[in-house]
């Protein structure tokens, strides 16, 4: 039998990120140069727009706009959970520019984290996530040795209910992590 979640989504340490920010405009793209980060990787939903939306959020339009800036569109990744091919062409009609992973295997996989490093030829300390979900985005991110920056989720009412019930347990095991530090 297969346990439901990964060694890594259980180790208390992965579920604090390096930052946690409204939005990843509230976090200016020159303080993560600063600290050596050369790209950065955003996941989709809730983070970039809301749940299975086909257009970007437009609260972040121009701190996505800075980020390529800073960054440069080639250094800027996308990174979600997609499930259908539909989805994923919508992803790659909204991001033209940046690099979207191709792996088949999820988050908080390592694989494509892996993938982005290769595609970007950097070592996993110069990358940075952003992402609203801990036990994908931020776990993943921290297992892989990138930089974490959680962010709240831009329409939490378009979530699934599976999605509205993990933000509840990851705010619980998240205080209970947090308390442990």
């Amino acid at each position: 039998m297969k346990l439901p979640l990964t060694t890594s989504q259980l180790n208390p340490s992965y579920w604090i990120p390096d930052y946690r920010v409204k939005s990843f405009s509230d976090l200016p793209p020159e303080e993560l140069s600063s600290r050596g980060i050369e790209a950065v990787v955003f996941d989709v939903d809730q983070t970039l727009c809301a749940h299975h939306a086909s257009s970007l959020h437009p609260s972040i339009k121009e701190a996505l706009e800075a980020y390529v800036g800073v960054f440069s569109a080639s250094r800027i990744g996308i990174m979600s959970n997609i499930e259908s091919n539909q989805r994923r062409k919508e992803l790659e009609r909204m991001f033209p520019d940046f690099y979207i992973t191709r792996s088949k295997h999820k988050k908080p996989g390592p694989e494509p984290y892996r993938e982005i490093e290769a595609a970007f030829g950097l070592p996993p300390s110069k990358l940075a996530m952003f992402g609203d979900l801990i036990m994908t985005d931020i776990v993943g991110a921290n297992n892989a040795g990138w930089y974490s920056v959680k962010v709240e989720p831009l329409a939490p009412e378009t979530d699934p209910f599976g999605h509205k019930l993990q933000r509840i347990v990851e705010r619980l095991a998240y205080s209970f992590c947090n308390r442990k530090q």
